[in-house]
C-alpha cells in the first residue's frame, strides 16, 4: 500500500503534468486548428483580424500573437476618481525619475502628458460618446497602459540623447503618437498597443 506521502507527491506529479500539457499550442497545433478554433484563439488574446480572409491569413495572426497572455485584455483596474491627465501626469513623472536623475526634464515631461491628454481626453470623450471614467479605466488596463507607458518612456529616452528639456520638443516627440494611442483606448482598438510593445524603445 502507498503511505499518505507518496499519495501526495503521485497528486502533485500528476497535477504537474496536467498543468504542463495546458500550455499554449505551438506553430504545428495553429495549422491544424479550424478556422473557428484560430478565432477562439484569438478573442481569448482579444486580437481582431478584420483582413482575415483565408484560413492562411488566420494562422499568419495567430503565430504571430501566441505568446500573448489568455484573458489579460479582460482585467479588471481600479482607478481613482482624479481625471484621466492628472493620473497620467503622476505616471509619467514616476517613470522619467526611474530613467534619470534630471527633475525639471521629468517635471516638464509630467506637464506636457497632462496638457496633451487633458485636451484629447474631453476631445475623444466628446467625439467619441465615451464616458470619460471609463476611458481612463481603458488607459490602465493591460495592454493600454503599457504602452501608454512606453509612448512617454522613448520621448524621455529621446529627450535625453537630444540634452534637452524644453516643452516644445517634449511635445513635438510626444504628440501624436499619445493622440493616437488615447484615441485607440477610447475605441479598445488592441491590435496598436501591441504594436507599441512590439517596437524597440
Amino acid at each position: 500500500m502507498f503511505r499518505p506521502t507518496m499519495l501526495l507527491v503521485l497528486t502533485l506529479l500528476l497535477l504537474s503534468h496536467v498543468s504542463l500539457a495546458a500550455k499554449d499550442p505551438d506553430e504545428n497545433e495553429i495549422r491544424r486548428m479550424r478556422v473557428k478554433d484560430i478565432k477562439k484563439f484569438l478573442d481569448a488574446r482579444g486580437i481582431e483580424c478584420k483582413e482575415c480572409v483565408e484560413k492562411a491569413d488566420f494562422v499568419r495572426k495567430a503565430l504571430s500573437v501566441k505568446t500573448i497572455p489568455v484573458s489579460q485584455h479582460m482585467e479588471q483596474v481600479e482607478v481613482s476618481s482624479e481625471p484621466l491627465w492628472e493620473q497620467w501626469k503622476k505616471v509619467a513623472v514616476t517613470n522619467c525619475e526611474k530613467d534619470t536623475s534630471k527633475p525639471d526634464l521629468c517635471k516638464n515631461v509630467g506637464v506636457v502628458v497632462d496638457n496633451l491628454l487633458m485636451r484629447y481626453a474631453k476631445k475623444y470623450a466628446k467625439d467619441l460618446s465615451v464616458q470619460p471614467n471609463d476611458l481612463t479605466k481603458f488607459t490602465f488596463t493591460h495592454p493600454y497602459k503599457l504602452a501608454g507607458e512606453k509612448i512617454i518612456r522613448r520621448t524621455t529616452q529621446n529627450m535625453l540623447v537630444q540634452g534637452t528639456k524644453s516643452n516644445a520638443k517634449i511635445q513635438s516627440s510626444m504628440e501624436k503618437p499619445l493622440a493616437a494611442w488615447l484615441r485607440d483606448c477610447a475605441l479598445q482598438n488592441i491590435n496598436p498597443m501591441y504594436e507599441t510593445l512590439n517596437e524597440e524603445l
